[in-house]
């Protein structure tokens, strides 16, 4: 995944550190693995170039959860839009991928 880091403190900001899945059950455990809500299949990622590795695609989520798969996931058709939605626009496409 290019700029790992950049995306891993993107996330830390933007979620606080908390893990969504934990949050749901009044829990504030801190998310600490990236999680890709569409999963990241070779035709998936041939198929979604631009969405698949995108901050629109990944959430932090507790090392339980993220093992529990309790994390929420996208299905192809909304993958299909938004990689469609990325494709149109390049300003969005740069920010939600760091380039």
């Amino acid at each position: 995944m290019k700029n790992y880091q950049a995306k891993l403190d993107y996330l830390y900001r933007h979620q606080k550190c908390i893990c969504p899945v934990c949050k749901e059950y009044m829990s504030y455990n801190q998310g600490i693995d990236i999680h890709h809500k569409c999963r990241k299949h070779k035709w998936r990622m041939k198929k979604f170039p631009l969405f698949i590795h995108s901050l629109l695609n990944l959430e932090l989520l507790h090392s339980a959860c993220h093992l529990s798969k309790d994390g929420s996931h996208i299905g192809d058709l909304q993958a299909e839009k938004m990689e469609l939605f990325l494709k149109k626009r390049k300003k969005i496409t740069d920010f939600v991928n760091l380039i």
